[in-house]
């Protein structure tokens, strides 16, 4: 034991052995309670901002590893449910870290559970506790003395579980996303393509994308597919109601594009869309369609929109419902072979099958048509010319008794 005491004393005696063990100890002080530090000023800082509740399970942070992780903090402001994180994790290259550039080996955000509310006055908050906006001065500031930008990129950011609530006067939307993810985002190389998908729910209308990002070129490039199921017109009253009395429906969506964002912009799109079950009140009148589909493509370049593909309608209706008659209907219209431009409208084929009208200054007319067919359709307008291969009319039929078909109609 003396022996042990004797060879400590003289590496004690040691400037190098007392230099390194003070280093380690401060080292390990600072591990130790750095992470509760941290703990304590992100309470503190929620409860600044007007958290009434606060708890973290756990902050395990390693400057030296470059690791950061956060498990189960919870929040909340004054009579709100509180907000959930379940874990935030970050894993940065402390080697590229050193030399200028901050690159995310791994970036994870899981079980995120949260409320956005927004006032009438525009005023936000997040589980009830304030944001306030940066005031324009601090932007100012903040980017006189900005250095010179840093290179960043993220090998892996993946978001999981997420459901976010935004509230606002007459509209509300949730939001569940289960997986966000993106990779190989690196701002030093600007022929590596970042790529991103996304899979979620939006008011319970599945939404997914998948996409490759080139954003540091002069020229940036997003190409990528974009897919909506069954998203329901109804929850979006608000933004449309001093258009359109009542909506009702959903829209489907199959989606590939690229675009182009330079010194101009420019895109091309090849679109699905359907539209079911379609129910619209404006002013007295009421129009209905069981289906409506449109397949094509669309191209904006030079500021000028090209529009190509085929529609069909189906079961389309139209009533008056102040003098309680039927306008107009038909079983299908269909337009093959549509073309637009800014000199022209043209399609190889426009047909409306079962097509029923009343004439609304006589109304005393009632014309019943089994096909209207017309070919090769032209408008030219630089120079006004409407031209028409073939106009077909099938067993066109005319009648003077108007109450009876009203009421074959409503049959």
């Amino acid at each position: 034991m003396d022996q042990i005491q004797s060879v400590g004393l003289v590496y004690w005696q040691k400037r190098w052995f007392r230099a390194s063990l003070i280093t380690t100890l401060v080292f390990s002080l600072i591990l130790l309670l750095l992470p509760l530090l941290m703990q304590w000023g992100l309470a503190h800082q929620l409860k600044k901002q007007g958290a009434t509740e606060v708890t973290i399970e756990d902050i395990d942070f390693n400057p030296f590893a470059g690791t950061l992780q956060l498990e189960q903090l919870r929040f909340s402001g004054a009579q709100t449910e509180p907000a959930v994180l379940e874990l935030l994790s970050v894993d940065v290259n402390m080697l590229d870290l050193i030399s200028g550039r901050l690159l995310f080996n791994e970036a994870t955000l899981s079980g995120l559970s949260t409320v956005i509310d927004r006032d009438d006055q525009g005023r936000i908050s997040i589980n009830g506790i304030p944001v306030y906006p940066v005031a324009e001065s601090e932007q100012s500031t903040a980017r006189d003395e900005a250095a010179e930008p840093m290179d960043y990129g993220i090998n892996r950011l993946q978001f999981e579980n997420l459901k976010i609530t935004y509230r606002e006067p007459e509209f509300t939307q949730l939001a569940q996303i289960e997986s966000l993810t993106l990779e190989n985002l690196q701002s030093w190389d600007p022929a590596q393509a970042a790529k991103l998908s996304l899979g979620m729910t939006v008011n319970q209308a599945d939404l997914s994308v998948t996409s490759e990002l080139n954003l540091f070129n002069e020229t940036r490039k997003i190409t990528g597919s974009l897919a909506v199921k069954a998203l329901s017109f109804e929850p979006y009253a608000k933004f449309y109601r001093s258009y359109i009395d009542r909506l009702q429906g959903d829209i489907s969506l199959d989606s590939r594009f690229e675009i182009a964002i330079g010194q101009q912009i420019s895109a091309d799109v090849e679109n699905n869309i359907s539209i079911n079950n379609l129910e619209a009140d404006y002013l007295q009148l009421t129009h209905r369609s069981k289906s409506l589909r449109w397949q094509g493509q669309s191209r904006y370049a030079e500021g000028k929109l090209q529009l190509a593909g085929n529609l069909q309608i189906d079961d389309s209706l139209t009533l008056d419902r102040e003098q309680d008659y039927q306008l107009y209907a038909f079983d299908q219209l269909t337009v093959s072979g549509f073309a637009q431009d800014p000199q022209r409208v043209a399609f190889d084929q426009f047909s409306i099958d079962q097509f029923r009208i009343i004439d609304q200054v006589e109304e005393k007319s009632f014309v019943d048509l089994k096909r209207l067919e017309l070919n090769g359709l032209s408008y030219n307008m630089d120079n006004p010319e409407l031209q028409i291969k073939l106009i077909n009319l099938s067993q066109p039929q005319v009648s003077l008794v108007i109450d009876a078909q009203k009421q074959r109609w409503t049959d």
